[in-house]
């Protein structure tokens, strides 16, 4: 049953992740755009398809894609400094090509370095902060070091809360993860608790038909069919199949 929910439920988080089902609008990374696992979605498996499938048709994609975006790193650190948003961005998305790679430890330096200069660069309240925050955690999630992830997806919560306000999407999101850490650990009554509070903020802030509602509903229907209880489960799937096909469509 673990290894079916870290295919399905991941916690990005991103980065992201881990994390549970994604719904994803990115396509692939582009210089301008931050790699963020925890924008777009929970699953980093998901994630990974959806941001790079269209990358994964040459053989040597990863080879590829690393020269450039080292390449684009040393372009911007050239132009703009050590110390410039562009710089961060460049070294984010090296980090998710990394992450993605499964090359953790060049991953895990340069995402700390992209949390100490989010922090300088931004101050400690701003949202790429929380951003690198919660990806950070995710590379330590899909790693199995839940101990090391929770106070990272718990300070990224806290300041989405301090700078979105209670009721917005991003924070739906930080619960999810935070919720599908204490899944993977077994903790399901916290994971089940935060499930729901995802779910009814996702519910509030997007309405009804929207596929992040999807998502929560399947990750709480996990959960209980995790712990045996089928007859609880069976509806939440039941339901978040009918609205992905309403949202989504059949194909």
């Amino acid at each position: 049953m673990k290894i079916f929910v870290s295919l399905l439920a991941g916690v990005s988080t991103l980065i992201l992740s881990s994390p549970a089902i994604a719904v994803s609008e990115s396509n692939q990374i582009t210089n301008s755009e931050k790699f963020s696992l925890f924008d777009n979605s929970y699953s980093f498996e998901e994630t990974n398809l959806k941001i790079l499938a269209p990358l994964y048709k040459a053989q040597g994609f990863y080879a590829g894609q690393e020269e450039q975006l080292i390449q684009e790193l040393e372009q911007n650190k050239q132009k703009f400094g050590e110390e410039h948003p562009d710089v961060v961005n460049s070294l984010n998305n090296l980090a998710g090509l990394y992450l993605n790679q499964g090359k953790y430890s060049e991953a895990e330096l340069l995402f700390k370095q992209v949390l100490l200069l989010s922090r300088k660069i931004l101050g400690e309240e701003h949202l790429d902060v929380a951003t690198s925050l919660n990806n950070l955690a995710l590379l330590y999630s899909k790693q199995g070091r839940y101990s090391e992830a929770e106070p990272f997806y718990k300070q990224a919560l806290s300041l989405q809360r301090k700078i979105l306000g209670e009721e917005h999407p991003n924070v739906a999101k930080s619960l999810n993860n935070l919720a599908s850490l204490y899944y993977n650990q077994g903790r399901y009554l916290e994971a089940e608790s935060l499930y729901k509070q995802a779910l009814l903020l996702s519910r509030k802030t997007l309405g009804e038909e929207h596929p992040d509602v999807a998502t929560s509903l399947n990750n709480l229907a996990l959960l209980y069919m995790d712990k045996g209880k089928y007859s609880e489960a069976e509806p939440l799937y039941k339901q978040a199949l009918i609205l992905r096909r309403k949202v989504l469509g059949e194909e």
